[in-house]
């Protein structure tokens, strides 16, 4: 058994292999020559994340996933893997349609019919910052996407066309009182291996001015700014415009405390020299996302605090309804135990009454 990252980021499945070398911190390795039907493809594979690279060879092997059904996989053995600890045993990569043998994740399913569409999403539990993180992958559809209060993006073609990526029409701070908004205009990757959100930082220039009045301010740590703001102040949620829609990340999910102090608050948000957009797991936290590449597009749908079952509050219902019908059938039976030795009183007493001289 494996546990591995879930990356929309990047097209390939890799576990490490016994020996693997390097930093990344690994408990399950995959052993070729103790598995009789691994194959080698004698194919090299390499590939660099944003915090670390692996590289290996790519090979064929039976899989169980989801069922008791194995069916033959295409994926990456790393002989070199060196990352910071995740605690993880190796990645899935959930990019969109792989232009080589090495098909992705989701497509390889489909294709041995494990799913019947190239359709997957990510919920989370809307405490995740209070507690551990919960979530689900979902394969195939969800029926949270047939509500009315569904947003979209159609996918675009920004930097490689393996990415999800959308156009990001805005980008804004929205507080009581104040709001401030950049209008450039840029794709944007829905990346879920990347755990803050990236943005140009023009972005930051077009806002600068009007911190102030969500009483923030800019810190600049090794050539990344960040927005930092008063924790007692009006500081903002955030604001993402997409195919005319606004999605908003609440500011309790948008910020979080900067030291120990607890005295000011620091943005999600880093904002860098380079071009490139990211938008990563703070937002799936707060949006149950649908990737769908057979209508090229992402859906979004706030999330409702549950994962694949009943929410907190109807939980508690069920609880305090449950609660209550014990006391209710407790009562009863306790009504009736005690009618009954009633009934058993009074026909001793007549059975008494009967025996008396008076019936004589």
């Amino acid at each position: 058994k494996f546990n591995l990252g879930l990356d929309t980021g990047s097209s390939i499945l890799w576990v490490a292999q016994k020996g693997c070398k390097g930093t990344y911190a690994i408990t399950n390795f995959f052993n070729p020559s103790a598995s009789s039907t691994s194959k080698s493809t004698e194919q090299p594979f390499e590939i660099q994340y944003g915090t670390g690279s692996c590289s290996g060879i790519y090979y064929n092997d039976n899989v169980r996933y989801l069922s008791n059904d194995d069916f033959n996989m295409y994926f990456g053995v790393a002989s070199n893997a060196e990352f910071m600890a995740t605690g993880a045993d190796g990645i899935i990569g959930l990019s969109k349609s792989y232009q080589t043998k090495a098909l992705s994740f989701v497509h390889m399913l489909k294709e041995n019919g494990v799913t019947d569409s190239l359709v997957f999403s990510f919920k989370f539990e809307l405490d995740v910052f209070k507690s551990d993180v919960k979530g689900r992958m979902y394969i195939g559809k969800h029926n949270d996407f047939s509500k009315d209060e569904v947003k979209s993006c159609p996918l675009i073609n920004y930097i490689n066309e393996i990415f999800w990526a959308c156009k990001l029409e805005s980008f804004g701070l929205k507080g009581s009182n104040a709001e401030a908004i950049s209008t450039y205009s840029q794709g944007v990757i829905f990346d879920t291996g990347t755990n803050a959100i990236i943005l140009p930082m023009r972005y930051l220039n077009d806002l600068e001015g009007k911190l102030s009045n969500f009483g923030c301010t800019t810190l600049n740590s090794k050539g990344n700014y960040y927005i930092v703001c008063d924790a007692n102040g009006d500081f903002p949620s955030l604001n993402f415009k997409l195919n005319n829609q606004i999605l908003t990340i609440p500011r309790e999910y948008s910020f979080s405390y900067l030291d120990s102090s607890r005295r000011y608050v620091i943005s999600s948000v880093t904002f860098t020299s380079d071009d490139m957009a990211l938008i990563g797991s703070v937002f799936f936290y707060v949006y149950h996302t649908l990737f769908d590449e057979e209508n090229k597009e992402l859906k979004f749908i706030l999330n409702d605090g549950k994962i694949g079952g009943l929410s907190t509050f109807v939980i508690i219902l069920i609880v305090v309804a449950s609660i209550a019908t014990v006391l209710l059938i407790a009562f009863v039976i306790y009504y009736c135990i005690k009618n009954r030795k009633k009934n058993n009183m009074l026909a001793a007493n007549y059975g008494n009454n009967y025996n008396q001289p008076f019936f004589n």
